[in-house]
């Protein structure tokens, strides 16, 4: 198996940007969904309205754990790009750029 890791670091830029904008729709998502679950709960009553509030509390807690979950990845990825970028920086620095020098894009 090879050692080598290959990756395009603007794809895994865009990716993490992407991320970041779902994570933060799907938290405002959940936030709403979470207001709707309860207000839905007060349609009704009884044993129903429980478990409707229930439901709706339930699926606003997995949309923002989703959220959360793609708001961590997006952040792993910048920070993974920083790093590897930096690297790439010392290590053209430390080897000396020559006119076919390649560099972290």
């Amino acid at each position: 198996m090879p050692d080598t890791v290959t990756m395009q670091l603007d794809a895994v830029e865009a990716l993490a940007a992407r991320l970041t904008d779902l994570g933060a729709q799907l938290a405002a998502d959940g936030g709403s969904t979470r207001a709707e679950g309860a207000r839905l709960g007060q349609a009704l009553t009884g044993p129903a309205a429980e478990e409707l509030t229930t439901t709706g509390l339930g699926w606003a807690d997995l949309v923002e754990a989703l959220a959360t979950r793609a708001q961590s990845v997006a952040t792993t990825l910048t920070g993974a790009v920083a790093s590897y970028r930096s690297l790439d920086g010392l290590l053209t620095e430390r080897m000396g750029a020559g006119p076919h020098a390649a560099v972290a894009r």
